[in-house]
């Protein structure tokens, strides 16, 4: 999952934009940066869903929507 900080009239941080991609805790709250993004696998509303899927077909023709992962990008620090 890929989520983004987003503003809300009741949190203000200096994340706003920031994104963020790995996985809720299906129990408990998920801490991303000091922030608890969700609570019992539900976002918090300063924070949106943006993951991306794509359609794909399973072994038996059936489609299932999967998971886009972006590459990591590297940076040169010369």
């Amino acid at each position: 999952m890929r989520i983004r900080f987003i503003k809300h009239e009741d949190y203000h941080c200096a994340c706003i934009g920031q994104e963020w991609q790995g996985d809720l805790k299906a129990v408990g709250h998920t801490i991303v940066n000091g922030h608890r993004i969700a609570a019992n696998g539900a976002l918090k509303p300063f924070v949106e869903d943006i993951t991306e899927y794509r359609t794909e077909l399973d072994e038996d023709g059936n489609e299932i929507q999967v998971e886009v992962i972006p590459e990591p990008i590297e940076v040169d620090i010369g």
